[in-house]
């Protein structure tokens, strides 16, 4: 019994040392992967949609009262990017990070990040046109 106790202490001792562990190479992935740069390159293209359908807001006003919802945003969108690593194990996320560290791993990730970019830019264009689309066909109505 004693001895049932003492393992289950331990194991409880050792539960926020593993989350600790794992939670750094959560983060190491999302820089490695460039996830902060990818969530705030969404947010610019956000306010550019944002400004463009409410041309007499500026930056100086969007900021000063909604600076906090677009924070809390980005921190929403950084914790989906990290819930999105909840697919690899421990020992997988430390062969990610071994093999991203890599030459070839290093190569992969600049080109996935230059693609996101991309795609970034794309998909704004991509919702200008069917904003543009849709809106002719509602008002063709």
């Amino acid at each position: 019994m004693k001895v049932g106790l003492l393992c289950f202490c331990l194991l409880l001792a050792s539960l926020p040392l593993q989350a600790e562990e794992r939670s750094k190479m959560e983060n190491e992935i999302s820089q490695i992967l460039g996830f902060e740069q990818t969530v705030a390159h969404y947010f610019v293209e956000y306010k550019k949609q944002l400004f463009k359908l409410y041309p007499k807001l500026t930056e100086e006003y969007v900021e000063s009262n909604y600076g906090s919802v677009f924070k809390y945003g980005k921190k929403r969108y950084m914790n989906a990017y990290i819930k999105g690593l909840s697919v690899y194990t421990d020992e997988e996320l430390k062969q990610l990070i071994e093999f991203y560290k890599s030459d070839k791993g290093k190569w992969i990730v600049k080109k996935n990040l230059e693609s996101n970019i991309i795609v970034l830019d794309d998909l704004a264009l991509a919702s200008d046109d069917f904003n543009k689309v849709f809106i002719e066909k509602l008002e063709s109505k």
